[in-house]
């Protein structure tokens, strides 16, 4: 009888283990994702002029213009950007970079909360890597591309590109 007693109490004590742990990983899941969800996206902009227009909550950026977002940077001539959506048109050599990848183009249109990039006219991915002995390997392409060139690699992709 005892080891029926037992049997019964580990098992009951195994249960009660499993369903502690269950209601105490998913309130940690649910804290992290109100706290990432909480969490603003901090976005550096520079540039030669700056003009805000209170209507639109609009702001436009002139000459030598420096957007950085955590590891991303990018530089054009001008760009337009909405604040409130963070949302951006960039013109004027178009460059972004981010660790190991560089893309050129003419034109972008930024989403900056998705990290969402759709590049457009003259568009050259280029990518550093290492090969087996540790050198540097460079890849380039050039995109020819009807409409639009959408871009995350890593945080890019590309759609509509005719390589």
């Amino acid at each position: 009888m005892k080891n029926y007693k037992k049997f019964y109490f580990n098992r009951f004590l195994l249960t009660f283990i499993i369903l502690s742990l269950i209601i105490f990983l998913s309130f940690s899941s649910s804290a992290q994702e109100e706290k990432k969800e909480t969490e603003e996206l901090v976005v550096n902009i520079e540039a030669d002029n700056v003009t805000y227009d209170k209507g639109t909550d609009k702001m436009i950026f002139k000459g030598n213009v420096i957007i950085t977002q955590e590891d991303i940077t990018l530089t054009a001539q001008e760009a337009d950007f909405d604040v409130d959506k963070k949302i951006g048109q960039i013109k004027g050599d178009v460059k972004l970079v981010q660790s190991d990848i560089t893309i050129t183009g003419e034109n972008l249109e930024a989403y900056l909360n998705d990290k969402r990039y759709i590049f457009q006219e003259k568009v050259i991915l280029v990518q550093e890597r290492k090969d087996k002995e540790d050198k540097p390997k460079r890849h380039q392409i050039r995109l020819k591309v009807s409409k639009k060139c959408q871009a995350l690699f890593g945080h890019f992709w590309h759609k509509g590109a005719i390589l």
